[in-house]
């Protein structure tokens, strides 16, 4: 168990050196707009650099985690070199954008959305540029570095379950509705993070919203396990992402949510169902690739 008290270890710290990143992240963006340049930075609310600032620690912290756990090399973490990685990128974003726009549709169908009247299409290219920065960040983080440290210990559908937790944990750590900090400070990180736990006290974004990203933790791990690459994965994740974000410039949701169609492209039993879905292909489409799990490295000082 001393991995995982590590990673748990690593996760505090993580956040902890993400609130204090995140205000000279978020005065850093605004001066950027200020002279002229990306001028989009300005809009974002302190949230949002709130997040990337988490994102930016992660990546910073990971390598000494590594060191710590004593990992080497790429083959330490499970991952073998892909000659089909191209294909495998592809097959993943296919499969998670043809599923989100299938939950998409159903929304629109239902009267849950309706598509703006001026579609923001030059957004979509800053769309897919964040989905793969995201992506790539969060796979090599997540699936890479803490699936593959997790595995050397634990058995996979252990490491794998524990994973998809902390993941879908973090993800749904997001402020309430209408909470803004204007007035940024060095403590401003701190002041939000409390706030970002309100919607594990409603059982229906339980449900609807923690349910999903679980499962879509659980799809992109065993994606990885299946492939020994990231290759599949991170295809999942930027068509996810992609997906998310596009839908939200080319239409606007309305109406009270529903038990099958939430807020989002994420929440709801349908969402639920087309990723469970998505599971199922990848289970059936790399089925005869076997177990890739390393055998499990006895912690110093275990017994024998």
């Amino acid at each position: 168990m001393r991995v995982l008290f590590k990673i748990l270890v690593f996760t505090a710290v993580t956040l902890v050196l993400g609130c204090l990143l995140a205000p000279p992240l978020y005065w850093l963006g605004h001066a950027v707009a200020a002279a002229g340049y990306f001028p989009d930075l300005a809009e974002f609310e302190f949230h949002r650099y709130f997040n990337r600032a988490v994102l930016v620690a992660a990546f910073i912290m990971v390598w000494p985690l590594l060191r710590v756990l004593g990992i080497r090399r790429w083959a330490d973490l499970g991952l073998t070199p892909n000659p089909a990685r191209w294909r495998h990128l592809g097959a993943g974003f296919a499969m998670s954008t043809m599923g989100l726009a299938v939950v998409g549709a159903l929304m629109v169908v239902a009267g849950r959305a309706f598509w703006r009247s001026r579609m923001a299409l030059d957004a979509l290219p800053g769309a897919m540029l964040s989905a793969v920065t995201v992506g790539l960040l969060e796979e090599s983080f997540f699936r890479g570095a803490l699936l593959g440290a997790l595995r050397r210990t634990f058995r996979w559908p252990r490491a794998l379950g524990v994973l998809s937790l902390v993941f879908a944990s973090l993800h749904f750590l997001k402020p309430p509705p209408g909470f803004r900090i204007d007035d940024v400070t060095w403590t401003s990180g701190f002041v939000l993070f409390p706030r970002l736990f309100w919607q594990y006290a409603d059982p229906r974004l339980l449900v609807g919203g923690l349910l999903t990203i679980l499962l879509v933790g659980l799809v992109l791990g065993y994606a990885v396990i299946r492939t020994r690459s990231l290759y599949l994965s991170l295809g999942l994740h930027i068509g996810w992402v992609f997906s998310l974000k596009g839908f939200g410039q080319l239409a606007r949701v309305r109406g009270t949510p529903t038990l099958w169609l939430g807020s989002d492209l994420l929440t709801g039993l349908a969402p639920v169902l087309l990723v469970a879905a998505t599971w199922a292909a990848v289970a059936y489409l790399y089925r005869d690739r076997g177990d890739p799990t390393p055998r499990a490295v006895p912690e110093p000082g275990a017994a024998p």
